[in-house]
């Protein structure tokens, strides 16, 4: 298996905790500016993109795989969002328990172990 294959995984997953644990934490701080089904909706679609992306990169489409890595960073910037909002609230901000235990550890492992095993320089040319 190639190991692209992961962020579908992680996305997923950490999708799935947003989908389960966000209506409570909204109805608690006051956010009403989405819904949950409006939410989930959005969490499907993202997961989808990310699988067709990473299908893409896995052919070696070299826009795709900068979409990748792109995706990639976007998720590793999303953790420090939700270590971040956990401190701010001082509770579980949902997301917060794969962002941290999934998210980083494997978007890291793709970002450059991936990248140097890949043969491709630091920007992807």
């Amino acid at each position: 298996m190639n190991a692209k294959w992961l962020l579908p995984l992680v996305v997923t997953l950490h999708n799935l905790e947003e989908a389960i644990w966000l209506p409570g934490f909204r109805a608690r701080h006051g956010w009403n500016s989405i819904t949950p089904s409006q939410f989930r909706l959005a969490a499907l679609v993202s997961a989808l993109l990310v699988v067709a992306v990473t299908y893409a990169a896995t052919k070696n489409i070299r826009t795709a795989s900068l979409l990748f890595y792109t995706l990639c960073w976007i998720m590793l910037v999303n953790v420090l969002w939700h270590v971040g909002a956990s401190f701010y609230f001082r509770a579980y901000a949902p997301g917060s328990i794969t962002a941290v235990v999934l998210v980083l550890p494997i978007t890291l492992y793709l970002i450059f172990c991936v990248r140097i095993h890949d043969g491709k320089k630091a920007l992807g040319f």
